[in-house]
């Protein structure tokens, strides 16, 4: 492998088209945002590779090299907001407060295990690998992403979940659903902050983190899991073929009604 600079090998990795459309698919119907280095942006609508060469030049990603995300609800529409950014957080913020609750339409399941500063990746991975054995008895239709940095994901598609309300300003029953795993299933990796908001960001799939990938895991990763492999150089060696390689989602035979039927039989049994 031919060492490039750093500055080099990112910008080539979002160049490519395989990526775009990789993160594209990740952003379907969800806002996206870029966070960090004192350059955010939120209440991004990306719908195309247009749409995603745009954001990155108005963010000036090349300079403040922001992380992605998206957001954990699906939504109906995001307005074309102004790029004049003196006058773009007025527009956005008053979107956020008074209509983006009313244009949820679904939402993740979103378990976002971190390690603290006592602990190792290794121990969150051995959590992550306890859930993930109680989803396979049930075949409950998940993926795992690595975070980029200190963590892991675990993400269930908003379409098979139950019905949801906002009530009091959180997306109901997914929090109590989070809450219940936890604590049923003694997790101490789960980080609740921010659990059921609404507007709640995650990392999108195969977005950077710094030198990582926010890479989602197969079986095999995740059992010979090193940090290290997800160095945006190594992922591009040792992942072939990435192109339209997905989310990983597990059990994707299952016909939508099953994967639905699985995930409340999940929820009866182990979550009173």
């Amino acid at each position: 492998m031919q060492q490039t600079s750093i500055s080099t090998q990112e910008v080539g990795y979002y160049q490519k088209k395989y990526v775009q459309y990789l993160l594209l698919e990740g952003c379907k119907n969800r806002e996206m945002a870029f966070l960090g280095n004192n350059a955010p942006a939120r209440a991004l609508n990306i719908k195309c590779l247009y749409d995603f060469e745009r954001a990155m030049n108005w963010v000036n990603w090349e300079k403040h090299r922001q992380n992605m995300y998206r957001t954990v609800s699906k939504i109906r529409s995001i307005p074309q907001f102004t790029f004049n950014a003196k006058l773009r957080s007025s527009e956005t913020g008053k979107w956020f407060e008074e209509e983006f609750d009313g244009l949820v339409y679904e939402y993740d399941l979103f378990l976002d295990f971190d390690k603290d500063e006592n602990s190792s990746i290794e121990q969150v991975l051995e959590e992550v690998k306890k859930i993930k054995s109680y989803f396979d008895d049930y075949k409950i239709p998940y993926y795992i992403l690595f975070s980029g940095s200190k963590g892991f994901q675990v993400i269930i598609d908003g379409r098979y979940m139950p019905k949801f309300k906002i009530e009091e300003g959180v997306v109901q029953p997914h929090k109590k659903i989070a809450e219940k795993i936890k604590e049923n299933f003694r997790l101490k990796y789960i980080d609740l902050r921010n659990n059921g908001i609404p507007n709640r960001l995650c990392k999108i799939p195969y977005s950077l983190v710094k030198r990582n990938v926010a890479l989602p895991l197969s079986d095999k990763q995740i059992e010979k899991f090193n940090v290290k492999s997800m160095d945006l150089e190594m992922v591009m060696y040792e992942v072939v073929p990435m192109i339209r390689r997905g989310n990983l989602e597990r059990f994707e035979e299952l016909s939508g009604k099953q994967k639905i039927k699985n995930i409340q039989e999940f929820i009866k049994l182990n979550l009173k």
